[in-house]
């Protein structure tokens, strides 16, 4: 008789005994001792890890499989680069996109009046037609004070390793 976490991992099992220890949490300690379950003959044993079906199969295929992965990484980088846009490509970008936006509403939802104001200008009126240039400058704007929200935040970021490594 040889007891791991409370149980005699010699005998035999019925399926109803692993469901029930696998609902009491009893499974866990057993496993972290290192036995696995394995069903032969309608009855469930634990036994060590290394002896198991599927740790077998796995070594025989660790042997002989290797992955490389730089092909794999060439064909992402090939379908999807990296590409770098200038400040300029980056307002362009967000300009094409809140115009529709802009212009059916008038305004640039989220914001008041008296903000947009105040980073446009005074040329920012209600009722008036909202041209590029208005918008333009409100996007340099934004994505201005996004990238120092974002170089705030990486101030107080650390690069130590998490503490359990």
């Amino acid at each position: 008789m040889h007891m791991v976490a409370g149980y005699d991992i010699d005998r035999d099992y019925k399926g109803e005994e692993i469901i029930r220890m696998y609902q009491t949490g009893a499974l866990r300690g057993i496993s972290l001792e290192g036995y696995v379950t394995q069903v032969e003959n309608g009855t469930v044993r634990f036994i060590p890890w290394q002896q198991s079906y599927h740790f077998r199969d796995q070594t025989k295929t660790l042997k002989t499989a290797t992955f490389d992965g730089t092909k794999m990484l060439e064909e992402v980088e090939h379908d999807h680069p990296i590409t770098r846009r200038t400040p300029q490509e980056r307002t362009t970008a967000m300009v094409m996109r809140m115009m529709p936006t802009i212009q059916a509403t008038g305004t640039l939802p989220g914001y008041t009046t008296e903000q947009i104001r105040a980073i446009v200008g005074d040329y920012w009126k209600e009722g008036e037609p909202v041209t590029e240039d208005m918008v333009r400058k409100l996007c340099a704007y934004l994505l201005q004070q996004a990238q120092h929200t974002n170089r705030e935040a990486d101030s107080h970021r650390s690069a130590r390793a998490h503490m359990t490594a």
